[in-house]
């Protein structure tokens, strides 16, 4: 079994005296991973650049989300730094999802494919829709997301619609039955959109 390194057992050691109620050790605590925050913070903005979210915003974000990680850590599962960068990771990234768009952000790094043929891209699709916490998945749903509303004035209301409808979660077959559009016209827009949206991502490739 291999050894602990020394920041692992000072994270374990300070974390046992939280649970014990010392409020010093939790300060420590909340200062080691506010430095570790920092860093955090810069990569995720210059992977994911003009989103109109400041780093100073992410911070807050990391920070105030802080408790939450030290009272679901559990030793036995992960090292503490491990399960906060998971859990913080998806808080941040779930932030961006749900607040950048009015500053018209975009981003893809060529993660979402659209190469399979109508059949496996219409089941695709519905598959990365699915409800799921999955960090790499909430990933590709934003760089989508980002990718659609950048070049929005090459799709028809009803397609754009229709995509982020089913980046949200929504199957064709939902929609349909919803009511949006008929059978057929519902199909061939997405067909449609789905095409326009492999033309924005080879334009976005070329850049």
């Amino acid at each position: 079994m291999p050894k602990k390194s020394y920041n692992r057992i000072l994270d374990e050691h300070l974390h046992i005296l939280v649970a014990q109620g010392n409020h010093e050790a939790y300060l420590k605590l909340q200062k080691r991973y506010h430095m570790h925050a920092l860093l955090l913070c810069s990569e995720v903005l210059q992977q994911y650049p003009k989103t109109g979210i400041t780093r100073k915003e992410l911070i807050t974000i990391c920070d105030d989300y802080f408790p939450t990680v030290v009272l679901k850590f559990n030793p036995i599962l992960s090292s503490f730094y491990s399960f906060w960068k998971e859990s913080t990771m998806r808080e941040t990234m779930d932030y961006l999802i749900e607040n950048s768009y009015g500053a018209e952000a975009y981003v893809f790094r060529g993660s979402f494919s659209l190469d399979a043929d109508e059949e496996k891209r219409n089941l695709y699709v519905e598959m990365i829709a699915e409800s799921d916490d999955d960090i790499v998945l909430k990933r590709k749903i934003f760089e989508v997301k980002g990718l659609i509303n950048r070049y929005s004035v090459f799709f028809t209301n009803y397609e754009k619609t229709l995509l982020l409808l089913v980046l949200d979660g929504y199957s064709l077959k939902d929609i349909e039955l919803a009511g949006l559009m008929a059978k057929s016209t519902l199909y061939l827009t997405f067909n449609t959109a789905v095409e326009k949206l492999k033309n924005c991502l080879k334009r976005k490739i070329k850049k």
